[in-house]
């Protein structure tokens, strides 16, 4: 089972360790940035065993804050990286995003593996 929220963050969170879930709501309200913190979330069941008679699953999440310019000076702008990859074309990036996504995980999980056998023949299983 996956729940959303965007709401304020200390409220949210406290709300998911008491609950272990989200509302699904979207808190519309406009306020001073540093009045009750925005955020938003995504709680997801995890878990090793079956689940309502599913087998367990790998959950995918892609995020992306496109924000034109990146940066902005008196006397220049910066834009992001990825404008030069996909042309500006901030759905394309979202689309590759996802289409790689097992490709992601599988060097994201080799680099996973590097670092743990490193750490082992640096310190032994104590540093794992």
């Amino acid at each position: 089972m996956v729940t959303y929220e965007a709401n304020g963050c200390e409220g949210m969170r406290s709300k998911f360790v008491k609950n272990g879930r989200l509302d699904n709501t979207i808190d519309q309200k406009l306020r001073k940035i540093h009045d009750n913190w925005p955020g938003f979330g995504f709680a997801r069941t995890i878990t090793s065993r079956p689940l309502n008679g599913r087998a367990p699953s790998v959950g995918y999440y892609g995020m992306a804050h496109v924000r034109r310019p990146a940066i902005e000076y008196t006397d220049s702008q910066l834009n992001q990286l990825w404008e030069s990859y996909f042309n500006g074309d901030d759905n394309k990036m979202v689309q590759f995003v996802y289409e790689d996504r097992e490709e992601a995980l599988k060097r994201a999980n080799d680099l996973d593996a590097k670092v743990e056998g490193d750490a082992r023949k640096a310190g032994g299983n104590s540093y794992v």
